[in-house]
């Protein structure tokens, strides 16, 4: 195939002009020769030596976003580009720095290109609202935010678009799922499209109940539960407030919900039977992971329950020296 040939010295200018011209063939490798590099062309580049060469094919299913725009991007712009993205199912979901809004799409037509797992590229944007939806823009690949999913051995369908989900939190889930005992009765609070539920009822067997007040993650937690072909679950929709104080008694009680979690412990305590284990998620500096640590052990003492905490866990991070922390609480 056509390859540009440039000495070494030239590389950057030449690279700059197959960046602007889209000229690049991603398929490739480009490759260095005896004080030259070789850029391989899907189309015609005037102003340099073009020469005849058979380049190494590029192996698929990059994982670093970095990787895939070498050579398409300057060491500048590099420097920009978010090296991590999150996969869910075949979608990926990647933050672009407004530094290269302006090659949005061409940054989601590349990984499209260098990854056959990825079928569709979305921008993450904030999450909002009660139901902490996130903001998502379309870039490259099919035009949708539904996908199949696949953790820890259950089959998850999720609209990104219409319920929260991370994929991050599949080793947080795999720990849980251990922790978990067979005949255990487990509440999950703010359950969504049900990931917890389906991993902790397939993989143990435990009698899982799950309430979430967004209508369209209860729909796809209703569908998750068939795909799975989960016998021991029960699904809720509405709000933990006025459905939990009904469900009866749990050995063990998740509460998801990063966010103002703590706030609720007025409605999971009263559910806890006797050394119940509550794991109580929240965003935390880590300058303040001791202050929060007694105030939840003295909320709860206010319920008229003692709460010894087994273990703090960090599984996850928001902000620089800010995480996703789970306290593990023994209720007594």
């Amino acid at each position: 195939m056509k390859c540009l040939k440039v000495p070494l010295r030239e590389a950057e200018k030449a690279k700059e002009q197959i960046r602007t011209l889209n000229a690049l063939d991603q398929g490739f490798l480009i490759e260095k020769e005896e004080g030259f590099l070789y850029f391989p062309l899907q189309k015609e580049v005037e102003g340099w030596e073009i020469v005849d060469r058979d380049p190494t094919r590029k192996e698929r299913d990059v994982s670093s976003l970095r990787d895939a725009l070498d050579g398409s991007f300057s060491e500048e712009e590099l420097l920009f580009v978010k090296t991590a993205f999150d996969l869910v199912g075949d979608i990926a979901v990647i933050e672009i720095s407004d530094e290269l809004d302006g090659r949005k799409h061409e940054i989601g037509d590349i990984l499209v290109a260098s990854n056959k797992a990825v079928k569709v590229v979305l921008r993450r944007g904030k999450h909002e609202g009660v139901f902490r939806l996130q903001e998502l823009e379309w870039l490259a690949g099919e035009k949708r935010t539904t996908t199949v999913h696949k953790e820890n051995g259950v089959l998850l369908f999720l609209d990104l678009a219409k319920t929260y989900f991370s994929s991050r939190l599949s080793t947080e889930r795999k720990r849980i799922l251990e922790l978990v005992k067979e005949g255990e009765r487990v509440l999950v609070m703010f359950s969504g499209c049900a990931p917890y539920v389906c991993v902790l009822a397939k993989n143990k067997g435990a009698g899982v109940v799950g309430v979430e007040i967004n209508s369209d993650a209860h729909i796809m937690a209703e569908e998750n539960i068939k795909r799975n072909k989960l016998k021991n679950v029960s699904l809720y929709w509405g709000d933990v407030r006025e459905i939990v104080p009904s469900l009866g008694e749990f050995d063990r009680v998740l509460m998801p919900l990063p966010k103002e979690a703590e706030t609720f412990l007025d409605v999971a305590i009263p559910v806890c039977k006797k050394r119940c284990v509550v794991h109580l998620y929240q965003f935390l500096h880590e300058d303040h992971v001791e202050e929060r640590k007694k105030e939840v052990v003295s909320c709860i003492a206010s319920l008229g329950r003692k709460a010894k905490i087994i273990d703090v866990v960090k599984c996850g991070q928001q902000s620089p020296r800010t995480y996703r922390w789970c306290f593990d609480l023994e209720i007594s």
